[in-house]
C-alpha cells in the first residue's frame, strides 16, 4: 500500500521523530551530534525553515520544524540522506542508518507546542542521560539565552509564554519549565486521563486521530458513554492497540478503564 503524502502548507509546524535503525546509537559520539546540527543549520538556510525545538539523543532525535514553501518531506530527505552518507563513511558501514520513515505530527495548538517544549527538553533527563535540563544537545540553551548562533528561532514560543512585563523571555521560559502540565495555557486535559500508562508519541497521535475521525474529543473517547460514536471509537482504539501495537489486555484495560475480561471478549468476538 502506498504511503500517504505528508500534509503541507506554509507555516505548518511539525514534531519530527527520527530513530536509528534497530534502535542503533547513531548519534552516540559528540562528533555525530555536531555533524547532524551542522546539516540542520545548512538546510535551515537552504530551505528557509525555522527550527523551534530539538533534542539529539544517542539513538533518536526530536525536531520541531516550522516550514515555509519547501515541504517537510524534502527537508528531511536531504537531512537524513546527508547524515546517512556521513555515518556509513565514518563507521565503514552500509545499508539503512535510520529506522523506516521518520514520524511527523502536525502541531496545531499552542498548548501542544508548549507540552512538546517541556517534553523534548526533559527527554534527556527522563532517559537518565543528564541530571538536569542543561543538556548540551538540545535547544534549551537557546531559550535561556546561553546559545546565540541563530540555529533556533525562539520568537514564536517566547510570544506564547512571555506574559510578565517585569521578566525577560528567558526568565519566563525557566518559570514555565518549573510549572506542571496543569498550568499550561489553553483547555486542560482530564487529570490522569491516561491512568499512568506509558504513552509513546504514536499512541497519543492514534488516540487523537480516532477521536477526530468520530467527531468526539478525548474525554468522550475515555468516558463510559454507550452512544454510537464513543463506543465505536473505543472499539477501534482497543483493536488497534492489540493488533498493531501488541499491547496486552491488562495495558489496554488500564488505559480504557475497563476490565480485562471486556477487552478479551471484544478482541475475540
Amino acid at each position: 500500500m502506498p504511503r500517504k503524502p505528508r500534509i503541507h502548507f506554509p507555516g505548518a509546524i511539525y514534531h519530527v521523530i527520527t530513530r536509528g535503525n534497530n534502535q542503533d546509537h547513531i548519534f552516540a559520539r559528540k562528533k555525530d551530534k555536531l555533524y547532524y546540527l551542522e546539516k540542520l543549520k545548512e538546510y535551515r538556510h537552504k530551505f528557509n525553515f525555522h527550527l523551534l525545538i530539538y533534542a539529539i539523543m544517542d539513538n533518536h532525535a526530536h525536531l520541531v520544524i516550522q516550514v515555509a514553501s519547501v515541504p517537510l518531506s524534502k527537508i528531511m530527505h536531504h537531512l537524513q540522506q546527508a547524515y546517512a552518507i556521513y555515518y556509513n563513511r565514518e563507521y565503514n558501514q552500509s545499508g539503512h542508518v535510520f529506522e523506516n520513515r521518520y514520524k511527523a505530527y502536525i502541531c496545531e495548538q499552542d498548548r501542544y507546542l508548549l507540552a512538546l517544549l517541556r517534553y523534548i527538553h526533559l527527554n534527556p533527563v527522563t532517559a537518565k542521560m543528564t541530571r538536569d535540563v542543561e543538556y548540551p544537545w538540545s535547544s534549551h540553551g537557546y531559550y535561556t539565552g546561553k546559545k546565540k548562533d541563530g540555529l533556533v528561532n525562539t520568537e514564536l514560543i517566547y510570544s506564547i509564554i512571555h506574559q510578565r512585563k517585569n521578566l525577560n523571555p528567558a526568565e519566563d521560559y525557566l518559570r514555565f519549565m518549573e510549572q506542571t502540565t496543569e498550568d499550561l495555557p489553553g483547555p486542560r486535559l482530564q487529570k490522569n486521563q491516561f491512568n499512568a500508562v506509558p504513552m509513546e508519541d504514536d499512541i497519543v497521535q492514534l488516540i487523537d486521530n480516532i477521536a477526530t475521525s468520530y467527531g468526539i474529543n478525548r474525554e468522550q473517547l475515555f468516558s463510559k458513554s454507550r452512544a454510537p460514536a464513543p463506543a465505536a471509537a473505543r472499539k477501534e482504539l482497543i483493536l488497534a492497540l492489540h493488533h498493531k501495537y501488541h499491547w496486552s489486555n491488562k495495558e489496554i484495560a488500564t488505559l480504557i478503564k475497563v476490565s480485562k475480561a471486556y477487552i478479551s471478549k471484544l478482541i475475540t468476538s
